[in-house]
């Protein structure tokens, strides 16, 4: 089996039922607890079925798993017949496809292969992500490949079409360094002396427009969620580190003078993109991490809230969050865990 040039990496989820008796291993060490992480598998893509290498059939070949593995890759990527990265535009921002096989998903192993998505866009960063097994997309502008991503791997869903993730994967010089997601977990520091005007406005419209986002979901803005909004930056306020409950305290003292300003935007998404920039640049990285979880929590305890309230205690309620609510929160969270300096598009 091993000899065979048709012996690849294969990505699955890692909830996938084969999981037990196949060889396997993450693709990042702290790849995510489902729903979203992936797992590489190794065998032959079939036309009716897959052939998996199992953990038993490892032990009887006697091969360690790096030779596996290294020998798997060289496979994949001198495969005679390659898919190749065709350029797409999606509302006038330019993204690559790659799209081939069941196989075709794994070649982001390959940095051969990931590279020339930075070599196309002149990027040194670029974004990647692999909604089902047939395809790979890439970006420089993460905020597009997240709804793109999110769209086909929904579609695969739907149409039982090998659904992998609709996470959004960092490449750097055709390597996987990360998740989109994370990219703001590295240390940071200021830039310089700390714009007040530019923090006031972000403290003043950030709370605010988070709430916006998430509720354009599905265009309820109601007072029973408004109320889940105000509990939770109540409740975070206490044990808060000094900055934080300051700019908790700024918003809960302006929040009708926020309110008449965020009714006259056009895009808030935009101004979120706008206004996370301006705490990456004013904000001390420990401060602004908290701030960022606070503002996360809100924004999923209004999205499971439903527009009517809360049911009676006792009752069900048949109210869940959709899509497109999940989609802005993977938005937020990056905008509001980015790294000073990063530019992802928000527009629709």
């Amino acid at each position: 089996m091993l000899s065979d040039p048709t012996f690849l990496p294969i990505l699955n989820r890692n909830d996938w039922r084969g999981l037990t008796s196949s060889f396997v291993h993450k693709l990042f060490r702290d790849d995510p607890s489902p729903p979203g992480g992936l797992v590489v598998s190794y065998g032959m893509v079939g036309e009716a079925a897959n052939v998996y290498l199992t953990k038993g059939a490892l032990r009887e070949m006697g091969v360690s798993a790096p030779e596996l593995r290294r020998t798997a890759l060289e496979h994949l990527a001198q495969r005679p017949e390659q898919p190749r990265w065709e350029a797409n535009t999606a509302g006038g921002h330019k993204y690559l496809l790659r799209a081939g096989d069941e196989s075709t998903s794994a070649e982001i192993l390959v940095p051969r292969i990931l590279a020339k998505a930075n070599e196309h866009f002149r990027e040194k960063q670029v974004f990647v992500a692999v909604p089902n097994r047939f395809s790979i997309i890439a970006s420089p502008e993460p905020l597009l490949l997240v709804r793109l991503a999110g769209s086909m791997y929904r579609e695969a869903v739907n149409e039982n079409g090998a659904a992998l993730t609709h996470l959004v994967f960092i490449v750097e010089a055709g390597r996987l360094v990360g998740f989109a997601m994370q990219a703001g977990e590295a240390p940071q520091t200021l830039k310089g002396p700390v714009d007040t005007a530019k923090l006031s406005r972000a403290l003043l419209l950030g709370p605010l427009n988070v709430l916006y986002c998430v509720l354009m979901a599905d265009g309820h803005f109601t007072q029973p969620r408004f109320d889940v909004f105000l509990e939770v930056l109540g409740r975070r306020s206490q044990g808060a580190c000094k900055i934080v409950r300051e700019l908790i305290g700024a918003t809960l003292d302006n929040v009708e003078e926020a309110s008449r300003k965020l009714q006259s935007i056009a895009d808030p998404m935009g101004l979120l993109q706008e206004l996370s920039n301006d705490l990456a640049e004013n904000m001390p990285p420990k401060a602004r991490a908290e701030y960022a979880d606070l503002l996360l929590e809100m924004a999923r305890a209004v999205s499971k809230t439903p527009p009517e309230g809360a049911p009676a205690r006792g009752a069900r309620s048949a109210y869940k969050p959709n899509d497109r609510h999940r989609e802005l929160l993977t938005m937020l969270d990056f905008l509001l865990r980015q790294a000073p300096g990063a530019e992802p598009d928000a527009g629709s």
